[in-house]
């Protein structure tokens, strides 16, 4: 458990940075900036996902996280209009996510079993 950090080149040759957060019952989730100073979370070493979506899924609005973070400007460049979309509500976010993650087509319809499944991904212990 803990978290480690690392810098790798890309195929282009250019410095990605990936901090991996290991915690004490074996879940992983690895954050990575990118080239355009973007960031993305991956959990579970699955497909990658905004940082802003993860957040918003765990029920943090737009505001709520540029309030916390030291340049707020870095994370409003690289917000389009289907995330902003997204932020309008955590049922969005939550779908979005599911989404990206579960790797599923078509449109899911938020129900409380999505909501339940996020949570038991993060927040509860796996003994």
């Amino acid at each position: 458990p803990g978290i480690y950090y690392r810098s790798e080149l890309d195929h282009n040759g250019i410095s990605v940075y990936t901090g991996t957060i290991i915690s004490d019952w074996g879940g992983r989730l690895e954050l990575e900036i990118d080239r355009k100073a973007r960031i993305w979370a991956r959990v579970s070493r699955k497909q990658k996902i905004s940082i802003l979506v993860l957040l918003s899924a765990m029920g943090l609005n737009l505001k709520e996280i540029l309030d916390n973070v030291c340049y707020p400007e870095i994370f409003l460049s690289f917000l389009n209009d289907k995330d902003k979309k997204i932020f309008g509500s955590k049922e969005n976010a939550i779908l979005e996510f599911y989404q990206q993650f579960a790797c599923v087509g078509g449109d899911p319809v938020f129900s409380e079993s999505l909501c339940k499944e996020l949570q038991k991904k993060f927040f509860q212990q796996k003994c």
